[in-house]
């Protein structure tokens, strides 16, 4: 036993693991109320990624915290007359239709974007030293009064991580590092955890 966790120190002491750093971002008037009216979910934009993925992440909160006032925008399309393609900033055009074609008072959008995979999670460094590798990924979430046709929240939360070789480094170091996708779910749960904090739930 003693001998395996040797070889474990002995490895990990090789190993440099490199962790993404996170920039959240909010616009906001108020606190979020979800105590009053109808909310409908959009169909997620993901730029690179599976935006059912993030929409069922979001919609997993929503319905414990709004319980059964929240809607997905696809759910409404079934026996509603509703665009079938809604942007992540809608314009006061496409909020007014959605407001005409459901009996709802509010939307939310949500966007994902892969901006950069170069780096695939583990393996050696480049032998450039400071020529950087870079995983970066965010996702964005708002929220819109279908009434005035205004937003009335936006979050954002963007990860990246940077593996380069140092110049003194003979031989660039087998390395560990969250790839984009890993960072684009890290992301969308801290989106969630600063709503929670900033929201007021049925």
């Amino acid at each position: 036993m003693c001998r395996k966790l040797i070889v474990l120190v002995v490895i990990a002491s090789f190993l440099s693991c490199h962790h993404a750093r996170y920039i959240t971002s909010t616009g906001a008037n108020g606190a979020l109320d979800f105590t009053e009216g109808r909310w409908v979910l959009n169909d997620a934009t993901c730029v690179n990624c599976d935006g059912v993925r993030l929409e069922n992440k979001l919609m997993e909160f929503l319905k414990e915290c709004i319980k059964d006032s929240i809607v997905n925008l696809h759910q409404e399309r079934q026996h509603k007359l509703i665009m079938s393609k809604i942007s992540f900033e809608p314009s006061k055009t496409e909020l007014r239709e959605i407001s005409k074609g459901t009996d709802a008072s509010y939307l939310i959008t949500l966007e994902g974007k892969i901006v950069k995979n170069e780096f695939g999670g583990m393996g050696y460094q480049r032998d450039e030293p400071y020529v950087d590798d870079e995983n970066i990924a965010e996702v964005s979430i708002a929220f819109y009064d279908l009434k005035t046709q205004t937003q009335i929240h936006y979050i954002n939360t963007r990860g990246a991580v940077s593996v380069s070789k140092d110049e003194d480094d003979d031989d660039g170091d087998f390395v560990f590092a969250p790839s984009a996708y890993n960072i684009l779910s890290k992301a969308i749960r801290k989106d969630i955890k600063k709503i929670k904090k900033n929201c007021k739930c049925k």
